[in-house]
């Protein structure tokens, strides 16, 4: 005889957060967004930072002395996808 095996769980099961993370997470939900958005905030404060030091010239200078569109541009353009990136981890 042929053991049967175990149907497997449906392909659309959904995943609950109950189910995933620790009992101590659940308990404090605005202590864990509080925690989380804070970590979010210096991530991105640090990844920031380290963009405008990687860059060949003076950001702040570009922006507010010379009026540089293209540069607010840029800053913003990180800005953005850092804390899309992020956001996505954190999430």
């Amino acid at each position: 005889m042929v053991a049967q095996q175990a149907s497997p769980e449906p392909l659309g099961r959904r995943i609950h957060a109950r189910d995933t993370m620790p009992s101590d997470m659940i308990e404090f939900p605005v202590v864990n967004a509080l925690v989380f958005a804070g970590l979010g905030i210096l991530v991105l404060l640090a990844a920031l930072a380290l963009a405008v030091k990687l860059l060949p010239f003076d950001l702040r200078t570009e922006i507010v002395r010379e009026r540089n569109v293209a540069a607010a541009i840029l800053a913003a353009a990180l800005v953005l996808g850092m804390a899309w990136i992020i956001g996505a981890t954190m999430h």
